[in-house]
């Protein structure tokens, strides 16, 4: 990780955890000397209060990157307050269940965990680092969520695609191809 910081001339890290994700990444972290890291446990919602909190943070400490590490709304905490703090967000995916590490979005909560809204970013994440041994040591019960929402995501971006004028990918003669128009 040192080396691909470097890369990018980051020094000093917004570490954003869950205390459960922050665990279990423990025995794969790696020691970063020469970066100034800050870690900083999030409520266990993604809340405009919460982005706000993070913002802040990451603006006073003077940190080149936000990073996240956990579940879905502790990557999308990490997103939005780098997003609003114009700085590089790094994700550490803990669980399975979620595609948070690769959308260019967040889901905001209110502060009881209520939906609010999500926001689109104009720039995805800088860096996704994955750890799969932490992946396969989380509960089952995450895998599973996450083979639903991989599902769930299928029949929502064929409703999509349907709506399409212009196809966003080449078919290439395939059969699934004549299906879609």
């Amino acid at each position: 990780m040192s080396s691909l910081l470097k890369e990018r001339d980051i020094d000093s890290l917004l570490i954003i955890h869950g205390e459960k994700s922050f665990q279990a990444i423990q025995p794969y972290w790696p020691d970063l000397p020469e970066v100034s890291t800050t870690y900083a446990a999030y409520s266990g919602v993604c809340s405009e209060s919460e982005i706000k909190r993070c913002k802040e943070l990451t603006e006073s400490l003077h940190v080149d990157a936000v990073v996240g590490i956990g579940g879905g709304k502790v990557l999308d905490l990490a997103k939005a307050a780098g997003h609003e703090a114009k700085k590089d967000v790094i994700l550490i995916p803990t669980l399975a269940s979620t595609c948070a590490a690769w959308t260019p979005l967040s889901v905001i909560y209110d502060d009881e965990g209520r939906f609010q809204t999500y926001t689109v970013f104009p720039r995805s994440t800088y860096m996704v680092l994955i750890e799969p041994r932490v992946i396969l040591e989380a509960p089952l019960r995450y895998l599973k969520a996450g083979i639903g929402d991989t599902l769930a995501k299928w029949y929502e971006a064929n409703a999509i695609v349907h709506g399409l004028g212009l196809h966003p990918v080449a078919c290439g003669g395939s059969a699934a191809c004549g299906k879609i128009k």
